[in-house]
């Protein structure tokens, strides 16, 4: 997520900047890895890769602290910053390597499982779609697989991926979403609203805000206050329909979980629209 715009003791961070670790080589190998000794040996792999990174590269370290010095205030020491780094970056890399795996593999290697089926199913309407907002917990992507018993079709919007990152894998491998881009503008959210007025199933990532202030909501989280995109809350009230809150969580190495958190219904577009978003920084910092 994206900091306030406002100054923070770690600077004015507006934007997202995507910055690429690791060399194309080094990815091959994982896969390479993944393909010899399945997600076990990348994952010993991978420990001594994080290690590296992590007691080598000061701006690895402080990439972290953006969250553990919120969640973790009272871990002081530079040896346990380090280590608490470390264990971060490690749960992030083992996410990574399941990823890929599915995307070289498919689905089948993980067990995928919506906790609290029957709900779930009965906020999705027969008649009408549903919003499913998600975030960058877990692998939402290999989660997503465990919502094949909805019977409905499912659309994400993401930004397409090039034909060999594994995200794009794991689609090709009948992962059941296909991509809306956001970056068509009014094409795109009319395409959004055709979904759901077709009675389907949007997702839509609801911690990274892109685009000007005037679609962006400000609210709390673990003390500060960070940028949420606006579109999924006026989606669901332009389309009428629902705002479903899910989380992804990886509970080991063979099984992820999808759970249904909260339903929200918007009567009125402003209001309701950052009471919604604090919902969603709720169920997040419930998470963490």
């Amino acid at each position: 997520m994206s900091d306030a715009p406002s100054e923070s003791r770690y600077g004015d961070h507006r934007q997202w900047a995507a910055k690429e670790v690791g060399k194309p080589w080094q990815l091959r190998f994982f896969r390479l890895a993944i393909r010899i000794g399945g997600r076990r040996l990348a994952y010993h792999f991978m420990y001594l890769v994080v290690l590296w990174y992590i007691l080598l590269n000061a701006d690895i370290r402080q990439r972290t602290r953006y969250y553990l010095d919120r969640r973790f205030p009272w871990r002081e020491g530079e040896l346990r910053k380090i280590w608490d780094s470390y264990r971060l970056v490690c749960s992030f890399g083992h996410i990574l390597i399941d990823q890929a795996a599915v995307a070289l593999i498919g689905p089948q290697i993980v067990q995928t499982v919506c906790v609290n089926k029957q709900e779930l199913k009965k906020a999705v309407s027969a008649d009408k779609g549903a919003v499913l907002l998600v975030s960058h917990l877990g692998c939402w992507q290999i989660a997503m697989s465990a919502l094949g018993f909805l019977e409905k079709r499912v659309s994400a919007v993401m930004l397409p991926q090039g034909e060999d990152s594994p995200i794009a894998r794991m689609i090709s491998r009948t992962l059941p979403f296909s991509i809306i881009d956001p970056r068509k503008g009014m094409e795109s959210i009319l395409e959004m609203i055709k979904v759901l007025n077709s009675g389907e199933i949007l997702t839509i990532m609801g911690d990274r805000a892109f685009g000007n202030e005037q679609n962006k909501l400000h609210v709390p989280f673990l003390g500060e206050e960070i940028s949420l995109p606006s579109s999924p809350y006026r989606l669901a009230k332009a389309a009428n329909t629902s705002l479903l809150i899910l989380n992804a969580v990886r509970v080991d190495s063979t099984r992820y979980e999808i759970g249904l958190r909260r339903v929200i219904k918007l009567e009125t577009p402003d209001a309701d629209c950052l009471k919604a978003a604090r919902s969603f920084t709720d169920t997040m910092e419930e998470f963490v």
